[in-house]
Parts: C-alpha cells; structure tokens; sequence
C-alpha cells in the first residue's frame, strides 16, 4: 500500500535497504574484469581453515570499504553491518579488520603486480598509477 507525503509517493518493504545500492555496478564491472579469476592466478595463499576467506573476497570486500568511504581497515569493518550490500555482493559475512590486516601483511608487491596486470584493464587503460605519491614527468 503505497501513501504520499509532499507529492512523493513512498512505502514500506520488508527488504534490506542500503545507502549504497549502486554498488551493483562496481560488483558488475569486477565481473566484467574477471578480478575474482585475476586474484586467484596470483597464487594468495587459500584460507586454511573453514571459517576463513578466499582472497577473492577479502580483496573484493576492501574494495568495496575503499568505494564506500573507508580510510582504514578498520573502516571495512562497517560493511558487516550492512545486510543489504552483503547480499550484493553475496557475501554470507565480511572480513574482520585482523583479517584484512593479516592478509595485506602476507602478501607480496609481485602477487599484487601481478593482479592488475591479469585483469581485464580495458575499463583502466588511462589510469596512470602513481608510486610513492610523486608522478613520473614521463607519464
């Protein structure tokens, strides 16, 4: 039953609702990139038990913290709270902040290398990466 307030239709749903439900495309574009394919050829090292996460999704969480505001691991720890964008993503939890920390301390700047170069980049042909915070005249 919907009702009006001001000429807005509105009403209620028994639905997750998420401020961020535009992260539909970010999930779509990965997918388009094959990110989680790219993550898992640069060999990460798989969760060793059955409560731990595939590098997939701790990377993908960590973007999805990075596109929603997040400045610090701890940040990513806010998605667990959001039922809405979890199913998005079709994540059954998030990662823990000691997650994300012990997992970006393990792995090396070759396997991160190698991760964006794998990817599709088709959509990032004219980003410029800049190392240490100084651009390069030459780039």
């Amino acid at each position: 039953m919907s009702k009006e307030i001001w000429g807005m239709a509105y009403e209620f749903t028994d639905k997750e609702v998420t401020a961020w439900g535009g992260m539909r495309l970010m999930q779509e574009m990965l997918n388009r990139l094959n990110f989680d394919k790219a993550v898992k050829a640069a060999g990460f090292e798989e969760p060793g038990s059955n409560r731990g996460y595939a590098a997939a999704e701790v990377v993908s969480s960590f973007l999805v913290s990075i596109w929603t505001g997040g400045a610090r691991f701890s940040h990513a720890g806010l998605l667990r709270f959001d039922e809405a964008l979890k199913k998005i993503w079709g994540w059954k939890q998030v990662p823990s902040t000691s997650t994300f920390t012990r997992f970006f301390n393990r792995i090396s700047q070759s396997q991160s290398m190698y991760t964006w170069e794998h990817l599709n980049m088709g959509a990032f042909k004219s980003v410029v990466l800049v190392p240490f915070g100084r651009k390069d005249r030459n780039a």
